[in-house]
C-alpha cells in the first residue's frame, strides 16, 4: 500500500493554509510582544487622527425629503492613533495619543475614551475653531458600508504646535520625529 504526501496545496486547500501560516505569524508576534516588552521601556507615541465614527445600521436607501426608519445608531472611537493605540496598551505597552480634536461634544468623548482605555491623552490638543473629525457610516442590510466624512481638526493638526505645548507635551514627540513629519502648511512634493 502506497501513501502519497502532498507538499503543494491544492487549490481547495490552499484559503487554510493561508489562514494556518496568518495565525502561526500573529502568535509568534504576540509572544516576542509579550516577551520583549519589559525591554521596550514600554513607551510609545502614537501620532495621527481621531475620530468619532457615528454607525448607522440598516441603511438600504437614503431618504430624500422623508423620514426612513434604522435598527441601530452606535457611536465609536476611531482613527488610525486611537485604534493602534488601543491596541498597543492591551498588548500592556504605556501608550500616549497625539493628535487634534475639536472643543465639542465628540471631542469630549474621544478624549473620556482615550482615558477609559487607560492612554495618555497629554499630546491631545483640543481645537476651538475646528470641530472634531467625524465619519458617519451608513451599514446596509447586506453589510456594505459607505461613509460621509468630516475632516475637522485633524486637518488642522501640525506637529510643531503638539511638541511646544507645554514642557511636558514637548517631550512627547521626540525632535527626531517632529523634523522628518510633514505638516499641514507644508505643501505636498513628490520626492
Amino acid at each position: 500500500q502506497q501513501v502519497a504526501i502532498r507538499l503543494m496545496p491544492t487549490e481547495g486547500n490552499w484559503v487554510w493554509v493561508r489562514a494556518g501560516i496568518f495565525f502561526v505569524t500573529t502568535a509568534v508576534v504576540l509572544a516576542m510582544a509579550f516577551h520583549f516588552r519589559r525591554f521596550l521601556g514600554a513607551w510609545v507615541v502614537a501620532l495621527g487622527i481621531l475620530v468619532a465614527d457615528v454607525i448607522a445600521r440598516r441603511v438600504d436607501e437614503l431618504p430624500h425629503g422623508a423620514v426612513s426608519l434604522m435598527d441601530e445608531v452606535s457611536l465609536h472611537g476611531g482613527g488610525c492613533a486611537l485604534n493602534t493605540a488601543t491596541g498597543l496598551a492591551r498588548l500592556g505597552l504605556s501608550v500616549t495619543v497625539v493628535g487634534k480634536v475639536g472643543e465639542d461634544t465628540f471631542g469630549d468623548f474621544i478624549v473620556a475614551l482615550l482615558d477609559e482605555r487607560g492612554l495618555d491623552t497629554q499630546g491631545v490638543l483640543r481645537d476651538t475653531a475646528a470641530p472634531t473629525s467625524a465619519t458617519i457610516v451608513l451599514v446596509d442590510s447586506a453589510g456594505e458600508r459607505s461613509f460621509l466624512h468630516l475632516p475637522g481638526a485633524n486637518g488642522a493638526l501640525e506637529v510643531q504646535r503638539c511638541s511646544q505645548r507645554g514642557h511636558s507635551a514637548r517631550n512627547t514627540i521626540p525632535r527626531s520625529i517632529t523634523s522628518s513629519v510633514r505638516t499641514s502648511a507644508e505643501p505636498q512634493t513628490r520626492q
